[in-house]
């Protein structure tokens, strides 16, 4: 166990959607990216029903200083992650300082109370718990 700060720094990848070179890579970060560019510059879908369908969801978020939040209730803002950064947040939630070991569901919404959101936020704690192996042993 390392402090968070040292490990967050071990722990960070570049990952990015656009290469040098101008493809995309196929990367899980690539949707903060497409909200980024909707929320900066304004760039939607081709398709006239995906567009409508996507400003109703960009509504939902906002960029500040460079990083995407979403809207929840109560106007509170929560921070949207990176797959790297997601894994780092599960993994202390789960795994802590408590090590509480709760399951996906509750663990999904701790986060949530946490702050933090990703856009596979409801599916990962269900794997992550799934390998988790002190959850798996009674």
């Amino acid at each position: 166990m390392k402090p968070s700060i040292e490990r967050l720094v071990h722990d960070v990848e570049v990952m990015a959607c656009d290469r040098h070179d101008g493809s995309i890579s196929e990367d899980v970060d690539c949707w903060i990216k497409v909200y980024k560019d909707y929320l900066q510059l304004g760039v939607k879908p081709d398709n006239n029903n995906e567009s409508r369908t996507f400003r109703m969801k960009a509504s939902r978020f906002t960029n500040i200083d460079d990083e995407l939040f979403k809207k929840y209730s109560m106007r509170l803002l929560q921070r949207c992650l990176r797959k790297h950064e997601a894994d780092m947040v599960l993994r202390d939630a789960h795994e802590g300082e408590c090590k509480n070991h709760i399951n996906g569901r509750n663990l999904s919404l701790k986060i949530l109370r946490l702050g933090y959101y990703w856009s596979t936020l409801r599916q990962d704690p269900l794997d992550y718990t799934k390998r988790c192996d002190a959850c798996q042993r009674p």
